[in-house]
C-alpha cells in the first residue's frame, strides 16, 4: 500500500508564470508637432493643409485599429485639459477625425485621465476625457512621493509678491482643484495684475507684469529664492511684457516630467517581455526620450554627450544594456526650429545594432512607430517570437497559420496545467478524508496516511 502515501512534491514543481501581456507596446506620444504635425490655424485656413490631416489620421487609425490591445495608447503633452479639450473641438469643427487614446496626460505629467468607456477611441468628443475619469490612484501615489502642499506654496508667492508691492489675483480653470483650499483673493481684472494659477494638482503658474516690477533684472532670481526651497522653478518666458514662472514639485529627487510614467512602464515592459515607445519633438520631451533617464550607467556622460557615442562603440556591456532596454525613442523633427539636444540624442543613439531612437519627419509618426518596433524585435529575439498576432498584422507581418495556432494553444495549456494544478489538491484533500473514514471503519489503524491526513484526524 505504498502508493497511499505518496504525493508530488510542490517543491519540484515549476511553473512559469501567465503574462497576458508579453509581447505588446505601449505608446506615448507627444500631442503638438508629434502626433498632430501641424498648428490649429492650418486646418481652419487651408483646405489643402485639412485634406493632409485627414489623410495622416486615417492612416494611423488604421494601424491602431489594426494592431486593437496590442498597443495602448497614451497621449502625454505640456496643455491643460482644458486646452487639449479647445483643440479637440477645434481640430472636429474642421472635419478633421482624430483617433482619441486610451489615457491623456496632462501638464507634463501632473494629471492623468481615461478615456471614457462609452466613447469610442474614433468619437472626438468632448466628454471623453473629464476630471471624472482623473486617475486618482496615481495622484495619492506622487503626493506621497513629492514634497509638494499647493496651500503653503501658494502663501510663498503671496507672501512674496506682497512684499514687492504686487497686486495679484488666483484662479484655476477647474473649480475640483479648489476643494478645500482657502477662498482665492481677487483684486479684479486690472493688467498690472500678477497672477497665479492652479493648472493641475502639480502644477502652479505665476504671470508677472513687467511694469510692476522695480527690479526688472533681478527679479526672476528674488523669486526663485523666496519660493523654490525643495521645488523646481522655471522661468519660462524672459521678453514679452510679463514674467512667466512655472512651479512644481520633485519627485523622487527629480522633476516632476513625462518620464514619470514612461520609467514605470519600462520597468512592467521588464517583466512582461513588452516595449514601450515614446515619442516627441521638443524640449520637455528630452528626459523621456534619453537611454539614460532608464539606465543610470549613462548618467556619467550627461555632461560629456560627445564622448557617449565612442564609449559605447568601445564598450560591449553598454551594448547589451541598450539592446535589453524594452524602450525605442522617436524624434520627430522640426526642420524650422531644430531642438540641439535633441539632435544629440540622435546622434549618439541614432545607428548601430543597438540604436535606441528612430528620427523621423514631421508628419511621419506612423513610419516611426513601425520602424521602431521593427527594430526592437532584432535587438531582442524573445520579443519578436512572443510578439502579439495582433501587432504583427499591423505591422504587415502575420504569424503563419501553423506557428499562430501554437501560440494559442500555449497559451491554453499553461492556464490549463494551473487548473489541473487547483483540481489535483481538491481532489487530493478529498481522498485523504477518505482514508481517514476508511480506517475508522474497518478498525485498521496499523495504516500509514499521510502527513495531512493524520494532522485532520488528531484535530
Amino acid at each position: 500500500m505504498m502508493w497511499l502515501s505518496m504525493r508530488p512534491n510542490p517543491a519540484t514543481i515549476t511553473m512559469r508564470p501567465v503574462h497576458f501581456g508579453e509581447g505588446k507596446a505601449r505608446l506615448y506620444a507627444d500631442f503638438d508637432g508629434t502626433y498632430f504635425p501641424g498648428h490649429i490655424k492650418e486646418c481652419q485656413e487651408s483646405e489643402e493643409k485639412r485634406a493632409d490631416f485627414k489623410r495622416y489620421f486615417g492612416t494611423i487609425s488604421d494601424f491602431l485599429r489594426k494592431a486593437g490591445d496590442s498597443i495602448r495608447f497614451t497621449l502625454t503633452t505640456g496643455r491643460s485639459l482644458s486646452s487639449f479639450q479647445d483643440a479637440q473641438r477645434k481640430l472636429r469643427e474642421a472635419g478633421i477625425d482624430m483617433r482619441l487614446p486610451k489615457a491623456l496626460i496632462v501638464n507634463d505629467g501632473s494629471d492623468e485621465f481615461s478615456r471614457v468607456e462609452e466613447v469610442p477611441p474614433d468619437a472626438m468628443r468632448d466628454d471623453a476625457f473629464s476630471w471624472e475619469t482623473l486617475d486618482t490612484f496615481r495622484q495619492e501615489r506622487l503626493a506621497d512621493l513629492a514634497d509638494w502642499n499647493p496651500d503653503v506654496v501658494r502663501q510663498r508667492v503671496r507672501t512674496f509678491l506682497q512684499r514687492q508691492g504686487i497686486a495679484y489675483r488666483e484662479t484655476s480653470k477647474n473649480p475640483v482643484l479648489n476643494r478645500g483650499l482657502a477662498p482665492l483673493e481677487s483684486w479684479g481684472d486690472s493688467p498690472s495684475q500678477a497672477k497665479l494659477e492652479r493648472e493641475g494638482a502639480f502644477q502652479l503658474s505665476l504671470s508677472v507684469p513687467k511694469k510692476a516690477v522695480d527690479d526688472v533684472a533681478r527679479f526672476p532670481s528674488q523669486f526663485t529664492r523666496a519660493v523654490g526651497h525643495r521645488l523646481h522653478v522655471s522661468f519660462l518666458e524672459k521678453s514679452g511684457d510679463q514674467f512667466k514662472f512655472r512651479i512644481r514639485p520633485f519627485v523622487e529627487g527629480k522633476k516632476l516630467g513625462k518620464s514619470h510614467d514612461t520609467i514605470r512602464a519600462v520597468d512592467a515592459a521588464q517583466l512582461q517581455d513588452d516595449l514601450v515607445l515614446v515619442a516627441g519633438n521638443g524640449h520637455n520631451d528630452l528626459d523621456m526620450l534619453d537611454p539614460a533617464t532608464y539606465l543610470p550607467v549613462f548618467k556619467r556622460w550627461e555632461t560629456m554627450p560627445a564622448r557617449l557615442k565612442p564609449a559605447i562603440e568601445q564598450t560591449p556591456y553598454l551594448q547589451d544594456c541598450l539592446k535589453k532596454l524594452p524602450l525605442m525613442g522617436i524624434v520627430v523633427r522640426d526642420p524650422e526650429h531644430p531642438e540641439p539636444k535633441l539632435e544629440r540624442l540622435i546622434q549618439a543613439y541614432g545607428e548601430g545594432p543597438w540604436r535606441k531612437i528612430i528620427p523621423v519627419e514631421k508628419g511621419d509618426l506612423l513610419n516611426g512607430i513601425q520602424q521602431a518596433i521593427r527594430e526592437y524585435r532584432v535587438q531582442n529575439p524573445q520579443f519578436q517570437r512572443k510578439l502579439d498576432p495582433q501587432l504583427r498584422e499591423a505591422l504587415g507581418d502575420p504569424l503563419p497559420y501553423r506557428r499562430q495556432v501554437l501560440h494559442t494553444m500555449g497559451t491554453m495549456v499553461s492556464i490549463l496545467h494551473t487548473g489541473m494544478r487547483t483540481l489535483h489538491s481538491g481532489f487530493r484533500a478529498g481522498f485523504d478524508y477518505s482514508l481517514i473514514w476508511l480506517r475508522s471503519f474497518l478498525g485498521r489503524p496499523g495504516w500509514r496516511l499521510l502527513p495531512d491526513a493524520e494532522n485532520a484526524a488528531s484535530r
